[in-house]
């Protein structure tokens, strides 16, 4: 079973990931405001060891949709990545500060969620 933080396993030899993010930077250039375009360029920097270019991208993203548990999360891991721990902690802690009751659809309850799940690229 793979975790939420495998995602780049699923990618195998035909994956181009320098052409997939050449595409996300297009997009962007014709409409820089869509949260989805720097959600996923951010998570393809990440699994391609960019973790500075990740982390710009997913800190749009949050400033975008600040209640898009995708983004907090791989902002999270990101700033993991970098062993910026308290970082991480405080998206996690503004995400979750914006609901009552965190969403079904959120992965993590709880910081220590993250950390669990936290496997570098």
């Amino acid at each position: 079973m793979q975790e939420y933080n495998d995602d780049h396993v699923r990618y195998g030899e035909g994956f181009n990931s320098a052409l997939a993010i050449g595409l996300y930077l297009k997009s962007i250039a014709l409409k820089e405001d869509y949260k989805w375009n720097h959600i996923n360029l951010g998570w393809l920097y990440r699994l391609s060891g960019r973790t500075d270019e990740a982390i710009r991208h997913l800190e749009r993203a949050r400033k975008l949709d600040p209640r898009n548990n995708l983004a907090a999360a791989n902002l999270a891991f990101a700033y993991l990545d970098k062993g910026m721990v308290d970082q991480a902690r405080n998206v996690f802690d503004d995400f979750a500060r914006r609901f009552s009751t965190l969403p079904d659809s959120a992965r993590f309850k709880t910081f220590d969620d993250v950390l669990a799940a936290h496997r570098p690229p």
